[in-house]
């Protein structure tokens, strides 16, 4: 290691030092104004309003595609990480959120990445930092390997700055695990191509390792196979092409390359047992890996801007284009350099360029949906990969290194430009009769195509006027690159002011290409580039200035708490009890790092019953891997978070979320007396042509309110849909009606008190009017299955219903106001009665027909369990209870023999201990784990988590450095490996 330092030509040090000059130029508020690219506040994210204590600017568009993954994600992921890590706890499993789940394990979470290390050492309003050193490695790993296929030195730095200028890197800077595995892609190449061309490079083990580890462990799964995979075909392509020392070659790479995987052993292979039979949204069989845009939606990535800025729908939204699996842009002279290397491919076909090629086209094609290539998703493990969003780097990186070679070839203009135009304007044509979208199609696709033909036209008048000044010619190209990637760069401004930037750069690029390519104007190119670089700061921070209110957040510590966070931690008694938020407070993974315990959740992955459970009891409306009252609502029927919390409350109540937050919602009660979907049979849509009705006998006395979940097919249309209620003798004791012009969800039909229904038959039906209709506008849900249950709806016997929680706290700065559900149980209880299920499903199911869910628990293995213990009576009390990342403690009294059940998440690689001695885990209910209590007494109950194959792992990484090391060693004893002497007897 330290004679590779020594040796480090003195080129190398100098252009890292330049891009991390660019880096700070190009992200100019963030380093010279204090701001940072964390979206404190974006305006599309789930946090509604700013942290605690905030008093900067609010961004007027987001900094990023992902605000989920960027802010409630990551940023939530790496405090609950450095939380642990200070408390000297490795977070195997984080108890804090949801019902509990893997943590490590989970990919996303990146603990062993050693970027995340850093972090421990810097406070978290500077985290931002860590994610912006990914972009810089990513553009100097890529020069290195530019300078390795003989690229000129200059023409390798534009490469690198090209790198720092394009949408993939922008867009997705802040979803840190998805730029961190691109990072380390061209290190990858970089190590085996320099191992191929001399397989006794003495430094190839412990950089194909480093490379392959961080890869690895960055933590995005998805990217990490694709950049694997793209890797191991250029190693197989490159040892085909070397026919004499292809021996040598391939054992030269295997000790770094296996040493890498290895060392990450840790991390995949406990990914590995979580994921495959985790609940996950990539599912086998789900084809994801076949989505991909139409050829008409590549304008969005040839022209930024053409269709506004991040989430903006100036020409509505067309099939084949979605922001939120866009794969970036490229800045308009890079698309033309790039054409240029097409057009010289035939003339010079270096293998470089010839990879560039070949990696951008088939990129290309995958994204396309051409026929062949695309399908290639369809195979087992691709099918899994969103390949627009997390193979985009493949396409950047592809972009980039064909528009080095084109401008070391670049002759003449080729007339490329308007034919790619013309596939952008199609898809938007339609559009173009509102007001929005000319205005948008004049400023961001104006500007679009004013980039792309005069930028390489005043190239051309540079090299004509000064033919043998290349090294000048090559900056200048850059500059053009590098300023069009500044003004499209997401950074807070309102989109009116970025059109002005964009404007403004390109200008200020034409008029220096027509300044120095007057012959009697003297200028270097080391000045013209320290030029561009003062004039890429300039315009945004003396923006900056002038608009103080815009632009990204200022400095500040997300995980500051607010005054609300220490009375939660007090009421629920060390984890005890669990809460939930309807809005923001906390958010999704923010409650782990204070050791709050949440029933929220945001996570890739979720153990199956979990999920289920989630699905099935908690909130039908959301997917259970992002379950956030208000602010995740996903399903087209559209429950609504507080009526789950109404119906479902004696679930809500198991779980033991005795805490309910809000700012701007407040729970309300009862729950319905009869809900046709608290049978979970499963729900098929039909029109409303004829009326659909059913017959109930009522247990209550009055009924005010009906819940019809309706669903609006054309929206606007003129129309009604009624609701009626029939007393037995036929008599009509109700109407109500709602236009049918905008229908989506669960809709509320309120009655004036309809009394006197007390066990007494009545008949429910709902019919749909719309004249003049061609065709159906409405569709409702009925239940196959069970055709007495008419369609899906849910009876109230009251419409103005009082608040059902206590008002236990309110925080007058936050406004956040805390309710207590006095019926919720605690975290560990002792259920006195175990019944058998036939499988966790089974096990899941029977909770709906089990009158107490805290006396009676039904287990997947037996013996079954009976108890006389007398009803109402406690079955015993906790001592003390206390969490840590990877354990739970407990003192338990019991009163009687029975279950001692945890309702946390029945995950493999628990092991539990009762007085110290380790007895088995039972999982209970379909999700939930305890103990059996053969006897009443105090006991005290441990349980400790490792990942299922943790000491396997370690294991394999502890070989995998072995083999570096004795690699490494080698070559310092300037000997073969035992494995080239090996592979040299074979041979």
């Amino acid at each position: 290691m330290f004679s590779l330092v020594r040796q480090i030509k003195s080129e190398h040090l100098s252009s890292l030092l330049i891009f991390l000059f660019i880096l700070i130029c190009a992200n100019s508020t963030v380093f010279f104004l204090g701001r940072t690219l964390i979206p404190l506040a974006p305006s599309d994210s789930l946090l509604a309003g700013t942290p605690y204590g905030y008093q900067g600017p609010v961004a007027k568009s987001p900094v990023t595609l992902d605000t989920w993954g960027s802010f409630n994600g990551n940023f939530g992921y790496d405090a609950y990480t450095v939380s642990s890590l200070k408390q000297g706890h490795i977070p195997f499993w984080n108890p804090y959120q949801g019902l509990g789940q893997p943590f490590l394990a989970s990919g996303l979470s990146a603990v062993l990445y050693p970027l995340t290390w850093l972090e421990l050492i810097i406070p978290p309003a500077w985290w931002d930092m860590v994610w912006l050193l990914n972009w810089l490695l990513a553009a100097f790993f890529f020069y290195l390997y530019l300078r390795l296929l003989e690229v000129e030195p200059i023409v390798a730095l534009v490469g690198g700055a090209a790198v720092l200028s394009t949408g993939f890197f922008q867009i997705y800077l802040a979803l840190r695990e998805v730029v961190a595995v691109a990072a380390w892609w061209p290190l990858l190449l970089y190590g085996v191509e320099r191992t191929v061309r001399v397989h006794t490079w003495p430094h190839r083990h412990w950089v194909l390792a480093l490379a392959v580890y961080c890869s690895i462990t960055a933590g995005q799964p998805e990217s990490t196979f694709v950049s694997l995979f793209i890797v191991l075909l250029y190693a197989m392509t490159r040892l085909m092409q070397t026919r004499e020392r292809r021996g040598k070659i391939f054992l030269a790479l295997i000790p770094g390359t296996l040493g890498g995987l290895l060392l990450a052993a840790p991390m995949w292979v406990n990914f590995a047992a979580y994921a495959l039979p985790a609940y996950s949204r990539h599912l086998a069989g789900s084809k994801v890996g076949l989505d991909s845009y139409l050829y008409n939606a590549t304008s969005g990535f040839l022209f930024p801007g053409l269709y506004g800025t991040i989430y903006s729908w100036p020409f509505g939204k067309f099939t084949g284009w979605d922001w939120d699996w866009s794969p970036g842009w490229a800045p308009a002279l890079l698309i033309f350099l790039a054409v240029v290397s097409l057009g010289n491919l035939r003339r010079h076909r270096g293998q470089g360029q010839l990879f560039f090629t070949i990696l951008t086209l088939l990129t290309l094609a995958k994204f396309c949906g051409v026929p062949g290539i695309n399908s290639l998703g369809s195979l087992p493990v691709l099918e899994r990969i969103y390949f627009v969003r997390y193979a985009a780097f493949l396409l950047t990186f592809g972009l980039v290194g064909m528009a080095v070679y084109g401008l070391s070839y670049l002759a003449r203009l080729e007339p490329r430009r308007l034919g790619v135009l013309i596939m952008g304007i199609y898809p938007i044509w339609g559009h173009l009769h509102k007001p929005m979208a000319l205005a948008f199609l004049a400023t961001f696709g104006g500007l679009g195509l004013a980039w792309a033909i005069l930028s390489p036209l005043a190239l051309f008048l540079l090299r004509r006027s000064r033919p043998d000044e290349l090294n000048l010619f090559y900056v200048v190209a850059a500059l053009g690159i590098f300023w069009q990637g500044i003004a499209y760069a997401p950074d807070g401004l309102s989109i009116f002011i970025k059109k002005y930037i964009s404007f403004l750069y390109l200008v200020i690029f034409l008029l220096t290409v027509i300044l120095i390519s007057r012959p009697r104007i003297s200028i270097s190119y080391k000045k013209m580039a320290t030029y561009g670089l003062i004039i890429a700061v300039l315009p945004k921070v003396i923006i900056s200035f002038l608009f103080p209110s815009q632009g990204l957040p200022k400095r500040y510590n997300p995980l500051t708490p607010p005054p609300y966070l220490s009375q939660l931690l007090k009421v629920q008694d060390k984890g005890i009890f669990r809460s939930y938020s309807f809005d923001s407070a906390p958010a999704p993974n923010f409650t782990a790092p204070f050791g709050l315990s949440s029933l929220g959740v945001l996570d890739p992955l979720a153990p199956k019953g979990t999920a289920y459970f989630i699905h099935k009891y908690i909130d039908r409306g959301a997917l259970p891997l992002l379950l956030g009252g208000n602010m995740l609502r996903l399903s087209i029927d559209d429950y609504d978070p507080m009526d789950e919390l109404s119906n479902n409350l004696r679930y809500y109540s198991l779980v033991s979320t005795k805490f309910i937050l809000g700012q701007n919602s407040e729970p309300l009660a009862p729950p319905p007396f009869y809900d046709t979907d608290a049978l979970h049979y499963s729900k098929r849509a039909t029109w409303l042509i004829h009326p659909l009705e059913f017959r109930i006998v009522s247990p209550v006395e009055v009924l005010s309110r009906v819940d019809v979940l309706l669903h609006t097919v054309k929206f606007g249309s003129a129309g009604t849909v009624s609701l009626r209620i029939f007393a037995p003798d036929g008599s009509l004791k109700g109407i109500a009606s709602l236009p049918s012009g905008h229908l989506k969800g669960w809709q509320k039909f309120v009655f004036p008190p309809i009394t006197g229904l007390k066990n007494k038959e009545i008949c429910i039906q709902l019919s749909g009017y719309h004249p003049n209709a061609p065709a159906p506008q409405v569709v409702a849900w009925v239940y196959p299955k069970a055709p007495k249950l008419g369609f899906a709806c849910r009876l109230f016997s009251a419409a103005g219903t009082p608040k059902a929680f206590p008002l236990i706290y309110e925080d007058p700065d936050t406004k956040v106001k805390i309710w207590e559900n006095p019926g919720a149980a605690p975290r560990l209880f002792l259920a006195p009665e175990a019944g058998i299920a036939r499988s966790w499903e089974d096990a899941l199911d029977r909770l709906k027909y089990t009158p107490d869910l805290t006396r009676q628990v039904w287990l997947v293995e037996g013996p079954l369990l009976a108890s006389t213990w007398p009803l109402n009576s406690a079955t015993g009390k906790i001592l003390s209870f206390h969490i840590d990342p990877n354990d739970i403690r407990a003192n338990f009294e019991a009163f009687t023999p029975g279950i001692l059940t945890l309702v946390d998440s029945y995950s493999p690689g628990w092991q539990a201990f009762l007085n110290g001695q380790e007895v088995p885990i039972l999982l209970v209910d379909g999700v939930f784990r305890g103990v059996r209590l053969d006897r009443p007494g105090t006991f005290k109950l441990h349980y400790s988590y490792r990942p299922p194959f943790w000491y396997l792992s370690i294991a394999l990484a502890t070989f995998g450095f072995l083999l570096v090391i004795g690699g490494i060693l080698s070559n310092y004893f300037k000997k073969n490996s035992f494995l080239l002497l090996l592979g040299e007897y074979i041979l």
